[in-house]
This record gives structure tokens, sequence and C-alpha cells, in this order.
């Protein structure tokens, strides 16, 4: 069986990072999986990694067209690659960006509903939404027309899900809500070293994901520098990629933080098992997957209350603490007392039952029964 991911980009956002992880599954399956990203690369931007046999096609030659652009000659090219596509691969998924969402869900004219096509539903669209200022009701619209249409979604959060359902009037019979299949991911892990010149003696404290300015991380080292002057010393990975990652680089400089910036490591299991604590600094999160793979390597998790799948995995199945949202001094006063106590991961390890449940064979079965039916 031949899968297509057409994905918005190679960009480290959550439809990338989810179809990277749920690769792995496939492969183990014996499926051959390609992927089709939409939009190139942005200068001095790194892909997010792909596991080994993943074929990396070449973007699409179309005009780049705006969120509420009308059929014009790129779109109508759009529709042409579509139609070969559905020719070709013997099931399509399709990553839920809200631009890209147009242009795709739109080009693939009658095949929207086709019954091999999968949508990944990665934020809530009202979340969205709320970031597209004047073109928001007209997206909206245009959403609220699609979206009802689409025959199956799968999607990480209850949130997500209550917000396609109430918002936007796709049938609750039509999304199916999973967890990633971190167990796949383990014969990626063997070994892991610090690079050179950074050997903690002191807790480790990471961060994972797409480093835009919804993420948080700039308050994050916000409170890093008042802890250090605290005299409250630690060590920080800032684990992704992302427009603001240059201006978190010289933020953390000018500060005199000890952080390091390894953009995405291959080995991203390895790299959160090796460190004490994970903080998800952000107000919105759709999917958690930084909390998924924390949880699923055993590290504490520290985040804010708010709409977001980290609360409803803490809430649901411990594995760290949430204080409320918009109080950075909470944060700062709660990560205090975790630096300061030296068995934190084992206070909040979540049992392996609750692991294997989520993230295991299981799971991994899930998903490729859902993708391949």
């Amino acid at each position: 069986m031949r899968v297509l991911w057409v994905l918005s980009s190679l960009e480290g956002t959550e439809g990338t990072m989810i179809a990277a992880i749920v690769a792995s599954t496939l492969l183990q399956q014996g499926l051959a999986l390609d992927i089709l990203p939409l939009n190139p690369l942005p200068p001095h931007t790194g892909p997010y990694p792909f596991p080994e046999n993943v074929e990396i096609l070449d973007c699409p030659s179309v005009n780049r067209l705006s969120g509420v652009a009308p059929l014009t000659k790129g779109l109508t090219k759009l529709k042409g690659l579509f139609r070969r596509l559905y020719s070709y691969y013997d099931r399509i998924i399709l990553d839920q960006n809200l631009d890209f969402e147009l242009k795709a869900i739109m080009a693939s004219g009658k095949h929207h509903v086709d019954a091999r096509t999968t949508l990944i539903a990665t934020r809530s669209l009202s979340e969205l939404m709320a970031t597209r200022g004047d073109q928001a009701p007209r997206i909206k619209q245009l959403m609220q027309r699609w979206y009802p249409q689409i025959s199956h979604v799968i999607t990480l959060s209850g949130h997500i899900e209550d917000d396609l359902i109430q918002h936007f009037a796709v049938p609750s019979s039509h999304i199916t809500r999973l967890s990633l299949p971190l167990s796949a991911m383990e014969t990626r892990t063997h070994s892991f070293s610090w690079p050179e010149g950074f050997v903690p003696k002191v807790p480790v404290v990471g961060i994972f994901g797409w480093l835009n300015v919804f993420k948080g991380v700039e308050g994050l080292l916000m409170i890093a520098k008042t802890l250090y002057d605290q005299g409250l010393f630690f060590r920080m990975v800032i684990l992704g990629d992302g427009p603001s990652r240059k201006n978190l680089e010289q933020l953390a400089q000018s500060l005199s933080l000890d952080c390091l910036f390894p953009k995405w490591p291959a080995d991203i299991l390895a790299w959160l098992r090796a460190c004490d604590i994970i903080v998800a600094p952000q107000y919105w999160d759709g999917s958690g997957i930084d909390a998924q793979l924390a949880m699923f390597a055993g590290v504490p998790v520290l985040g804010y209350e708010g709409p977001s799948a980290v609360k409803e995995l803490i809430s649901a199945h411990g594995g760290g603490e949430l204080v409320e949202t918009g109080n950075p001094m909470a944060m700062a006063d709660k990560l205090a007392m975790w630096l300061t106590e030296p068995h934190i991961r084992e206070r909040y390890r979540s049992q392996k039952s609750i692991t294997d449940q989520l993230f295991g064979l299981a799971m991994q079965a899930e998903w490729i029964n859902q993708l391949t039916r």
C-alpha cells in the first residue's frame, strides 16, 4: 500500500512532527510512505527529520496563494496535481494548516469526501481565527462550508474535537481521537551523549516544539533569569526550530543563561530522557506533542492551565502539574520547587500501564487501522 502525507511544509510545526512520528509505525507495517510539502522551507530554516526510507517529494511549482484566494491559475494547478495523486496513491493524509487547508481541500475538488482521505487536525480552528484579524470572518465561513464534508478526521485533543463539532459542524462520527504511537520510535533511541562542553552537574530543563511567539519560551527565559538571580542555577535545552529561534538565542545570551539550542535532533526521545524537567510554557497547544513525548520518556511536565492538550493529558493521567494561565510568577515558584527536589522524576513518573495504553502497540495498531481502513 502506498500512502502520501501532504504537508504544508517541512517546517517543524505540529502537523509535520505528527507525520514524522507516525511514519515509524507505517514503515514498521511495511507501508510505503511519501511526503509532499506544498510550500518551500523559508531561508535559514532546517527541515524536521523523518525516519529513513520515507521519500520526500519535491515541492510543486505553483503560484503561492493567500488564505482567501479565489480559484486562480495556481489553484487550478493544485487541482490537477491532486487528481494525479489520487490516481496513484492508495491513501492520502492531509496536514491541517490553515492556509494550506483552504488550498488543499478546495483543490482536491470532488475528492475531499473520498474515503481514502484523512485529515489530521492539530489545532483548534477557533484559536487560529483569533490570529487572523480582518480575514477571520471570511476564513471561518469557508471552514464551515468545507469541514462538515470531510469524511475522516484524526485529532489528538478533545479540545480540538469539541471545537470541530460545536463551531464547524463536523459530525462526531467523522472524528477519531488518538494519542501518538511513540513506542515505534524506540529503535532510534539506543544511545545519547551531551554535546561537548555541556556536561550537566545541575538539573536540566527542557523545552520542545515549534519556536514562535505563541510557544512562550521568551517568558520562560525571563523566569529562568529571575531564578538565576536568586541563586538557583540550572541548564536549559531548547529543542526545536522556528521563526523565533535566533531571537531566543540572543535573549538567552544577553541574560547569561546556560542554554543550548540543538534545533531538531533526530533522537528526540533520548534528548528528553536526558532532561530532569520538561516545561510547556505555551497558552495554546493544539495536540500537546511535547507533553506526550515527555510522559512517554518519564519526564515530569510543568505547564499552564488553559484549553490545551497539555491540560487534558496532565489532568487525566498525571505526569506533571499545571499553574494558572498568565501567571509567570506561579510558574517560577513551581519550577523553583521542582529544581530543588532530588527525586522529581520518580514522583511524577507515569505508570507503565498508562504509557503503554496511550503510546504503545495498541495505539500503533489503531493508527494503522484508521489510516488504511
